[in-house]
């Protein structure tokens, strides 16, 4: 699996940088370490010695900045939730007009955002098989989750005001419903499962949601 997306570790710094951004460097490479062997390997090929190798450092390094594998994993996890988020569209100002059109954006963007960064999804999906086993990255995910719940909801209440959603479209259910729709086309995409027809999943969308078909 190639892994062009995540960042190279960079063990070489200046003599002269602060102690706390040298620290802050030496934990998002062993970060992006990790991240590499788990788009590889996954959580079963996952050994410490392997990233700190990877990161350019010895193991007592490594355990400097994450005393147990546990505190490495959660580092990973808070990483790659971050990269996802922050690569939604909407959070980079590219806003469609109305809220309907915004939902279908969020759909329609899942292609581009596999495409672009498949090594972000595929550890998601590894995280997420854990999760049942882990009740920190549980939280963390059950986190984000909340957050997309209560993101998709907020626009269905906007479109219930600018007339792009029907007032009897509940927000509460069907931004449920859109998350699993949206979760399980990032899986089927990442594992080859299927390869998913966007557009006529933004038109079910726009059904669901009881959007007319423009």
């Amino acid at each position: 699996m190639a892994t062009d997306n995540i960042p190279p570790p960079h063990s070489e710094m200046p003599d002269d940088t602060p102690a706390d951004t040298r620290g802050d460097r030496r934990r998002r490479e062993l970060i992006a370490a990790a991240c590499r062997l788990l788009a590889d390997k996954g959580f079963e090929g996952l050994r410490v010695r392997d990233v700190a190798e990877g990161a350019g450092v010895n193991i007592a390094t490594l355990h400097y900045y994450f005393p147990e594998k546990e505190a490495l994993i959660i580092g990973v996890v808070e990483h790659i939730l971050q990269s996802f988020i922050a690569s939604n569209p909407l959070h980079q100002k590219v806003v469609p007009h109305s809220a309907v059109d915004q939902i279908r954006a969020v759909v329609a963007n899942q292609e581009k955002r596999i495409r672009d960064n498949p090594e972000t999804y595929i550890i998601l999906t590894e995280i997420t098989s854990r999760a049942h086993r882990n009740s920190a990255i549980q939280a963390k995910l059950a986190e984000m989750e909340a957050g997309w719940r209560a993101f998709l909801g907020r626009l269905i209440v906007a479109g219930h005001a600018d007339g792009s959603i029907p007032s009897h479209i509940d927000p509460v259910t069907t931004a449920s419903l859109l998350t699993a729709v949206i979760r399980g086309v990032n899986i089927q995409t990442v594992y080859g499962l299927d390869t998913p027809d966007f557009p006529s999943i933004i038109r079910a969308v726009g059904r669901i949601i009881g959007a007319s078909e423009d």
